[in-house]
């Protein structure tokens, strides 16, 4: 059985830093059902260590936190070499959702009415 590798790069718009991000990476065999978690932190160029997989027959699933909360899960694979690693573009926002006058509709009721 030949070695594979897995690991993440994560792209982050402002006002997210890399060095407010952590991982939790989990390997999950297939077939006994059992879960394996390597905790990390992005480098700066926001990527993960290296790890290598001997079991194809594995789910991998990286964890994504910040601040403690669970930002995001990304599922990765493995690649037979070095050359090759799996990318996420982590999606943010700076607007702050507005109470917006259109989406708010006003219901009278006659108090002599049954509904």
């Amino acid at each position: 059985m030949s070695t594979h590798f897995s690991r993440l790069k994560l792209i982050i718009q402002d006002p997210l830093k890399f060095k407010d991000l952590n991982y939790k990476f989990i390997v999950s065999n297939n077939h006994t059902k059992k879960a394996t978690v390597f905790d990390g932190h992005f480098n700066g160029q926001g990527l993960t260590e290296w790890t290598e997989i001997y079991n194809l027959n594995t789910t991998l699933i990286y964890e994504i936190y910040l601040g403690g909360k669970l930002l995001q899960k990304v599922a990765a694979k493995a690649y037979p070499n070095k050359n090759k690693h799996n990318v996420f573009t982590v999606k943010t926002t700076t607007e702050i959702t507005k109470n917006i006058k259109e989406n708010i509709k006003e219901i009278y009721l006659n108090d002599g009415e049954v509904a």
